[in-house]
């Protein structure tokens, strides 16, 4: 397996990093458990290290060749429980980006990154001297129509080349004369994640 195409479409994964503070029999003991549940899952499994605060720790590429994205879904939520984790980063298929899946269920958009040296990220490191990391990116959602819309919402609109944030003050008003425009030509937009 090439691992230098983790930005395949066709190419599905699971990442778990066991960062234990236990000693280092227990440690082994949890790792080769986590290997065994994604063997029994019929995944490919990578051992490979992760470089956090200083420290480095050990992490397992799961790369899974039969299960759908519903199934790595709950692969994921299985392992976070499982093993008492934060989160857990996923590849689904058909997809460029990865995911990091939290704890209560949420997804968080991943950009994956390779031979990162810029960045201050957690950097993951394969045997061939492959690395790469993963850089949080934002969701958009592109309205429709006014109803998608609402007072006090953030909203970015195209100009000038650039995206450019506002507040909607008064819907009515700014409604006919910037968003039905706007969203016509498809150049408004709002961060899915927005309260």
């Amino acid at each position: 397996m090439n691992m230098k195409r983790l930005e395949d479409s066709n190419l599905s994964f699971i990442l778990l990093t066991l960062e234990t503070d236990q000693d280092y029999i227990e440690s082994k003991k949890i790792y080769e458990r986590a290997i065994s549940i994604f063997y029994s899952k019929d995944y490919s499994v990578f051992p490979i290290s992760n470089f956090k605060n200083e420290t480095f720790h050990r992490s397992i590429l799961a790369i899974s060749e039969n299960q759908t994205n519903d199934d790595l879904r709950k692969d994921s939520i299985f392992l976070i429980n499982s093993f008492d984790k934060e989160n857990v980063i996923v590849k689904y298929r058909n997809e460029l980006n990865a995911v990091r899946i939290n704890k209560n269920g949420s997804e968080s958009l991943l950009r994956i990154i390779e031979n990162n040296r810029e960045l201050e990220t957690d950097d993951f490191f394969l045997d061939e001297g492959f690395s790469f990391s993963f850089q949080s990116m934002k969701r958009y959602y592109y309205p429709k129509k006014k109803e998608d819309l609402k007072k006090g919402m953030i909203v970015e609109f195209f100009n000038n080349q650039k995206w450019v944030r506002k507040p909607i003050d008064d819907l009515d008003i700014e409604f006919d004369k910037l968003y039905k425009l706007l969203i016509k030509y498809n150049k408004l937009r709002v961060e899915v994640n927005q309260n």
